[in-house]
């Protein structure tokens, strides 16, 4: 293998490690978004039982 032939090789593994990472990259922050999502639907319900507490408990003084 030559010179340049051997640098063009390294250079195209170069180039598919840089588009795993940003895919990797891509997925984790797809990732994060779904648990984001899932926590702010939790913490929604959450907030509507505390508020249905108070109104009880407001009803009941």
């Amino acid at each position: 293998m030559s010179h340049g032939t051997h640098r063009v090789s390294w250079i195209r593994a170069a180039g598919w490690r840089v588009r795993l990472i940003a895919l990797e990259r891509k997925q984790g922050k797809e990732d994060l978004e779904q648990r984001v999502q899932l926590r702010t639907a939790q913490l929604a319900e959450a907030n509507r039982g505390l508020q249905l507490e108070i109104l009880s408990a407001c009803r009941t003084n």
